[in-house]
């Protein structure tokens, strides 16, 4: 019999097997539950019979990593059912979106220790690019679990062929996988945009202060200063109250110029996209590796204005779907987005040039291709 069939009998073989992916499900709205709920979603259910074990936190982005009371319960709870799942359910295969902070790895813990003590075989997915400045910093007894999880996990995934050194030599090569983020085809067409008399600037995700919001609200604010048409939509919910209450003279400095959303859901956030012009995202957060909103703006044939940090310049290629500024430089930001509002031919160009590479690249049926294939080499 050849590989082939082989494989093929196999995977129909273990067509009913069950598998436990733990992540959280959104609300709230953040790269780590968009992606459990892609997972959820994509063609692993057509294999396997798919557990999910949610571990969502529906207070807000900012409980994130913090350690009270709540989380304490949570994490206690979370642990529980997840050993009834392992024992009752005997999945074949556990999928586990591995932390990039000391209390988060702690609770992953809860989840990876017991399906290696059990023998499942064990996917670990690397949503970010902070792991490696993490292990750096851990305490040796936390470097050494992380370690010790990476090395005996079949499958480990990362979001760039930039980010394989964050997992610091712990995985053979072998055993590493480079699967960037992918995304439903919301827009069949990218939208015509309609001729504003202002350029249309769109700050669209969490506020963490690291994403870069202040550098836009600061870049729009020269624009004006010189003279040029502007207007700023700023949506999504402030990491912190502090980082809320600084925006705010800022923001009313603006006037009319700026429109604060908050948080927004799909019908809105479509909407903000099929009005603006260009994404501006200049993120210097230490965690960023493949941010969503940077396939949402290309699927919506969006120019995007960003870094060249963690796994974005693999996506967002330098004046060809976008265009790179310095992180922390909320000048040089005002200069790129000057250029845009002075061209729009250069708007359309990169705009084009990023849908394509959207549809070539980044569909949620391209990611979840590479996912299924994942699995399959874990299960085998």
């Amino acid at each position: 019999m050849s590989e082939a069939a082989i494989g093929v009998s196999a995977a129909r073989a273990h067509a009913l097997d069950p598998i436990l992916v733990v992540g959280p499900s959104p609300p709230p709205w953040h790269g780590g539950s968009v992606a459990t709920e892609y997972v959820l979603r994509s063609g692993l259910s057509e294999r396997w019979t798919v557990l999910h074990l949610d571990t969502a936190d529906r207070r807000g982005v900012a409980n994130q990593g913090r350690l009270d009371f709540g989380n304490l319960i949570a994490a206690v709870v979370h642990g529980a059912r997840f050993l009834a799942m392992l024992l009752i359910n005997r999945p074949r295969i556990v999928y586990v979106p591995i932390a990039q902070n000391a209390l988060g790895v702690l609770r992953d813990m809860l989840f990876i220790l017991p399906a290696l003590l059990m023998r499942r075989r064990l996917v670990l997915h690397v949503h970010g690019g902070g792991f490696g400045l993490f292990q750096d910093d851990a305490s040796v007894l936390l470097r050494m679990m992380t370690r010790f999880a990476l090395r005996h996990a079949d499958r480990v995934i990362v979001l760039g062929e930039s980010l394989r050194p964050t997992l610091r030599g712990a995985v053979p090569a072998e055993r590493v996988r480079v699967l960037a983020n992918g995304m439903p085809d919301v827009f069949t067409e990218a939208p015509v945009r309609a001729q504003h008399s202002a350029l249309r600037v769109l700050f669209l995700g969490n506020l963490f202060r690291s994403k870069g919001p202040f550098d836009v609200i600061e870049a729009v604010r020269l624009m004006i200063e010189r003279g040029l048409d502007v207007h700023l939509d700023i949506a999504g919910d402030w990491a912190t109250a502090g980082d809320r209450d600084a925006a705010q003279p800022l923001l009313k400095a603006l006037g009319t110029r700026v429109t604060v959303h908050g948080v927004v859901g799909p019908p809105a956030k479509r909407e903000l996209l099929e009005r603006a012009d260009v994404l501006a995202l200049p993120t210097y957060y230490e965690c960023e590796a493949h941010p969503f909103v940077i396939l949402e703006a290309m699927d919506a044939g969006l120019p995007v204005v960003t870094t060249a940090h963690g796994a974005i310049p693999e996506t967002v290629l330098h004046d060809v779907t976008g265009l790179h500024v310095p992180p922390r430089d909320p000048a040089a930001l005002a200069e790129t987005l000057t250029r845009l509002a002075r061209d729009p031919e250069l708007r359309v160009r990169l705009g084009r040039a990023g849908r394509a590479r959207f549809l070539e690249h980044y569909t949620l049926g391209t990611w979840s291709a590479g996912l299924v294939r994942v699995f399959e080499e874990a299960a085998a």
